[in-house]
């Protein structure tokens, strides 16, 4: 997994997770929840089919050799992990218990195991991990499944960091995936894994247009979520502006043509400018236009 993330473009990484949420509803039924779909293996971005299949992140963090086609045993954290992020965890107490005393087993420090008694939808404190289990917290926040909460851990986030501890088989690519698909539906969030989503849309032959800027990253970094108010599958990019259009912008015109007072008739005493006078006058597109025109935006860009 330690390879160089190249770059990304943001613009493009929102028009992925876009297609995503709006590609899923179609494919499922009508009274099934989105969010507990199993994640889609392709969504369709600028006209190219993008494969974002379990094998397809495979090859991407391991590399395209025979070595990522191995069969994980992952058995035992599948188990813990899918407890912790269904219902069954806030709601059977014998579950509830075994999975703490796993948890606490492995990652909890010394003279901490006290506190763990807590009520189980309160999270687990940073400050009560040992050392080693900080470290790998450090990794699962940053690359696993990214957040900005650094002193609190989440049940299924604090199985992860157990898991690692512990040396159990993690199928990573699942992560991956599962986090892409709950990120896609939430009204409020950041995108994560940018370099590896680009990286696959470059893979697929998607066109990287000019207004595309290419951003290298530094450390560890999100893409914020920019919605579109009148179409939530659709994001866009700074404020937006209200430009009439067709027959809108006819009547705006005419109702500001209206307002303004009639030029001055010129006479044979008004002073002339030859064309060449006035073709020789510095232009700039940021000089300011004369008192009593209207600036109309057309375009935003």
């Amino acid at each position: 997994m330690a390879r160089d993330p190249g770059t990304y473009s943001e613009e493009i990484v929102r028009e992925f997770y876009a297609s995503y949420a709006a590609t899923l509803p179609g494919s499922i039924d009508n009274r099934s929840k989105s969010t507990a779909q199993d994640p889609i293996t392709s969504t369709m971005v600028r006209g190219f089919p993008v494969d974002i299949s379990h094998t397809t992140i495979n090859r991407f963090l391991y590399g395209p050799g025979p070595d990522h086609t191995w069969a994980l045993n992952t058995t035992e954290f599948d188990y813990r992990w899918d407890v912790v992020r269904s219902g069954a965890f806030m709601r059977n107490a014998e579950q509830t218990e075994t999975v703490i005393l796993w948890l606490a087993k492995y990652i909890v420090a010394d003279g901490k195991r006290a506190e763990w008694v807590t009520p189980p939808q309160l999270g687990i404190r940073k400050a009560t991990l040992n050392f080693v289990a900080k470290f790998f917290w450090l990794l699962v926040r940053n690359r696993v499944s990214p957040t900005k909460a650094d002193n609190q851990l989440t049940w299924d986030r604090a199985v992860m960091v157990a898991a690692l501890v512990v040396g159990l088989e993690i199928d990573f690519a699942r992560m991956l995936l599962t986090e892409i698909h709950e990120r896609a539906f939430k009204t409020s969030t950041t995108y994560p894994f940018p370099c590896l989503i680009f990286q696959l849309f470059r893979d697929s032959g998607v066109p990287i247009w000019h207004c595309d800027r290419l951003i290298h990253p530094t450390g560890t970094l999100d893409v914020d979520l920019i919605r579109d108010e009148a179409n939530v599958a659709a994001p866009h990019r700074g404020p937006q502006i209200d430009v009439p259009l067709g027959t809108g912008l006819v009547d705006v015109v005419e109702q500001m043509q209206g307002d303004e007072p009639a030029p001055p008739a010129h006479t044979d005493d008004a002073p002339t400018f030859s064309s060449q006078a006035s073709s020789q006058a510095p232009s700039s597109s940021r000089a300011t236009p004369p008192s009593g025109s209207n600036v109309i935006p057309l375009v935003q860009v």
